[in-house]
């Protein structure tokens, strides 16, 4: 009978301790981040690319997404990891990359990081209509808003309004 408690707890322990396995804890940041759990998202995602070498395939959607869970609690430190990150490894950080974290800032309302990702990822992907798209819609953004600042920027990525 001991030895059947035995079994049955050590699932549970386990599971309480939380997993070591990078790709487990990049599933579960992307869950936490897509259910508005920013912190704990960044926790799990920050744990993932810890526990990964850059050269797992999985590396990049985990420190892309911490990125993006990153941008709703510090948005010029998430601005900042990013552009390292796609300096470092510009071979596995691609265009929806850019898209995603930029967005994320956009979302935020952090139009200084958001265009900052925007203008580094329009250079690096000069034809790209995603991110022709989301600059255009950030143009839109703060026209509406009157975020001089924000409308000048973005003019500088070429948004020429309607």
């Amino acid at each position: 009978m001991k030895l059947l408690h035995l079994a049955l707890a050590l699932p549970l322990a386990v599971a309480c301790s939380g997993s070591a396995d990078p790709d487990q804890l990049t599933r579960d940041g992307v869950t936490a981040l897509n259910s508005g759990k920013a912190e704990e998202a960044y926790t799990l995602l920050d744990k993932a690319v810890a526990a990964m070498e850059p050269t797992n395939p999985k590396y990049g959607q985990a420190a892309v997404n911490r990125c993006r869970a990153l941008a709703h609690t510090d948005a010029a430190k998430a601005k900042d990891e990013f552009l390292a990150l796609a300096g470092a490894h510009s071979s596995i950080i691609e265009e929806r990359d850019y898209e995603m974290v930029a967005d994320t800032l956009r979302s935020r309302k952090k139009y200084e990081e958001a265009i900052g990702v925007l203008a580094a990822g329009m250079e690096r992907f000069s034809e790209s209509p995603r991110l022709v798209a989301l600059r255009d819609a950030m143009g839109k953004e703060a026209e509406a808003s009157g975020d001089s600042a924000a409308l000048d920027a973005i003019k500088g990525l070429g948004y020429v309004g309607d």
